[in-house]
């Protein structure tokens, strides 16, 4: 086994998982001779952190077909140092390959210890967001501006790591440019997937207030604006639009607009059978209360029925977003299947709260009608 160490030159500023450090993170990738681990080779580890300062890469190379079990041990050991272990879709292939050699050779090294972040899947949900033809590595990096010197893909790789075993078995020449292929794509992998994590970085969100004809009467307006920047630069323009919201993104700057639905809504009991429905009215009113009223004037509530009514300003809930707890939900008629909350000024000037709200909003789940 070989192990080669590296510094990464950046100014960028990594994706932290909310309570880490930089120094807690450990970026990694495994490049292996096929996909299968009972019957391909695991030949290289690399793994991105942060140590004095500094953005550093280390590498454990297999240079023979009989260092699997040291670059595992080595890499396992490693990684006890840290806290969160990023990957890109590590999930499905990188993490099940590893752990199906450590069985193969009774190793008793697992990831247990550490907290997992597949970037792939963190992106997967906001596709929409990114008007790509796939997720994969390599076409997320180029939406940022990655340049790679390396121009192989793992498939590719494979027999130039072949050629390198055959040719240090027969003592020939060649070796070490082999070795700088294999080394570069790992390294630029690890680069890539630094950068790719940035995607994770919140935007700063502005809520822009404005005064239209009738605001004074409503108090707030017929769109809520709000500026977004972002602490990365796309290499394309985005528009997306659906009837509650709409979306515009350029290098690193963007805009949030909201349209509300502005009118009435009505809340629905839950508990129609301890109500009563007053059809004059058109509200329901709990038992309590309807007792007061002559009995020609009211009815037992049914689920259909049993609401009041509201007049205001409302955005629709998309799948993925909550609200805080005993928030009130909207509906238009019974058994409408897109909820809708009040807003309040409170909400629009919660950056975090509008981040969610934003993602929630473009994902893949997200089909939100008009009102």
């Amino acid at each position: 086994m070989l192990t080669f160490t590296s510094i990464f030159e950046t100014e960028e500023n990594p994706f932290c998982p909310a309570g880490f450090l930089p120094e807690q993170l450990l970026y990694f990738d495994i490049e292996t001779t096929g996909f299968s681990a009972d019957v391909s080779s695991l030949y290289l580890i690399g793994c991105l952190y942060y140590q004095e300062a500094a953005w550093r890469t280390i590498q454990w190379f297999a240079d023979d077909y009989h260092s699997e079990k040291a670059l595992l041990t080595a890499f396992f050991t490693f990684s006890e140092n840290f806290k969160v272990l990023l990957h890109y879709n590590g999930t499905g292939f990188d993490i099940p390959y590893l752990q199906k050699k450590c069985r193969q050779y009774k190793l008793p090294f697992s990831f247990n210890h550490i907290v997992s972040l597949d970037i792939y899947k963190e992106l997967t949900p906001y596709k929409k967001l990114l008007p790509l033809p796939n997720l994969k590595q390599k076409t997320v990096e180029n939406s940022l501006g990655f340049c790679r010197e390396d121009k192989y893909d793992g498939g590719q790789l494979i027999s130039v790591y072949v050629e390198y075993i055959h040719r240090k078995l027969k003592k020939q020449e060649g070796c070490p440019s082999c070795l700088s292929l294999l080394l570069l794509h790992n390294k630029e992998d690890l680069e890539g997937l630094f950068l790719c994590s940035r995607l994770l970085l919140p935007p700063q969100i502005t809520y822009k207030k404005a005064v239209d004809g009738n605001a004074a009467e409503r108090k707030l307006p017929s769109v809520f604006t709000f500026q977004l920047s972002f602490p990365y630069c796309l290499s394309w323009p985005l528009s997306l639009e659906t009837a509650a919201a709409k979306l515009t993104l350029e290098k690193n700057q963007g805009a949030l607009e909201l349209f509300p639905f502005i009118g009435e809504l009505k809340y629905f009991y839950p508990d129609y059978k301890n109500y009563y429905y007053l059809p004059f009215e058109d509200m329901a009113i709990h038992k309590s209360v309807a007792e007061y009223v002559e009995k020609n004037y009211r009815e037992k509530a049914k689920a259909c029925n049993c609401y009041t009514r509201r007049n205001s300003t409302f955005l629709p809930v998309p799948p993925g977003f909550s609200l805080p707890e005993g928030t009130p939900l909207f509906y238009q008629k019974h058994k409408d299947k897109i909820p809708w909350f009040e807003v309040e000024e409170s909400f629009l000037t919660d950056a975090k709260a509008i981040l969610s709200y934003l993602k929630a909003m473009f994902s893949k789940k997200a089909s939100i009608p008009a009102p």
